[in-house]
């Protein structure tokens, strides 16, 4: 029988939760002596200074380490374990701006979540510290902005996109290449070709090859590294606001508006139109 954790929401780690996303120099906002093994009902992001420890994410062990990004989503079952002598910088995101933010990443949202702990470049680590700091130094202005947190999370996830990336095709080395040069060719050509054929034939292999090595290393189907590569693009572009639905869904290869919302609710849970108005409702406290 599955274990059944804790869930835990940003107004039960604070007092006053009145800020989109939260900053602590550590994971303390639970108390010092943690909570054990939780789930979180928003999304974490965790850049380790120094020292060391361990991150158990989904029942999987990983070494806290310094340079090191790891990446929590909401609902995913985790428990921090860190050393005296750790150092970690973390970002509490609620979901308002954590969809938001989302709208970001480039590749299949499998890609992220397979690979939930990143050994940073040197410029990727200065970059996001960089980036943290500038949201620390906000959040403690009496009238913060919003819109300022919101472009911090946006360079982040553009950070996130080009270490991700960089680290799966170094680990794809030692496994194999051919599954980065796919979800690279998607990120090409999604708009224009969803069907995996014309991936298959550009690598000089099968489908059937194709989708063995996305449920081996992405946990999905070839076909569904297309379609999430076209929600994400098609959230990034409502996000923006300057796109009718129907703009976005031709961008997108849809000549049927329709069918393109059809899809969109089938993917999200949510149709265009109420995704399009999470987007721009002010963040909750």
């Amino acid at each position: 029988m599955k274990a059944d954790f804790p869930v835990y929401t940003p107004k039960q780690i604070v007092d006053t939760p009145t800020k989109p996303v939260l900053f602590d120099e550590g994971y303390d906002l639970f108390g010092e002596d943690g909570v054990g093994v939780h789930k979180v009902d928003f999304f974490i992001i965790m850049l380790v200074i120094a020292g060391g420890g361990i991150h158990t994410i989904e029942s999987i062990k990983y070494p806290i380490m310094a340079g090191n990004l790891h990446l929590v989503f909401p609902r995913q079952q985790h428990e921090v374990v860190l050393e005296q002598d750790a150092r970690v910088y973390t970002l509490y995101v609620n979901n308002t701006l954590f969809n938001s933010f989302t709208d970001h990443f480039k590749f299949t949202f499998l890609l992220y979540q397979n690979y939930p702990v990143i050994k940073l470049s040197v410029r990727g680590y200065g970059n996001m510290l960089h980036e943290i700091h500038g949201i620390k130094n906000e959040l403690i202005l009496v009238e913060l902005n919003p819109e300022i947190l919101k472009l911090h999370l946006m360079i982040i996830g553009e950070i996130i996109n080009r270490e991700v990336f960089r680290y799966f095709r170094v680990e794809e080395k030692v496994r194999n290449h051919r599954l980065s040069e796919y979800v690279k060719l998607v990120d090409n050509y999604f708009a224009e070709h969803k069907q995996v054929a014309f991936y298959a034939k550009i690598l000089n292999v099968t489908v059937n090859y194709l989708n063995v090595c996305c449920k081996k290393y992405l946990s999905c189907t070839a076909t569904q590294v297309i379609q999430d590569r076209v929600i994400q693009e098609a959230k990034r572009k409502f996000s923006i606001g300057n796109m009718s639905i129907k703009e976005v869904g031709s961008s997108l290869g849809f000549d049927d508006v329709s069918y393109f919302t059809r899809f969109f609710r089938e993917k999200t849970g949510l149709t265009p139109r109420k995704f399009i108005d999470l987007c721009f409702s002010p963040p909750l406290n």
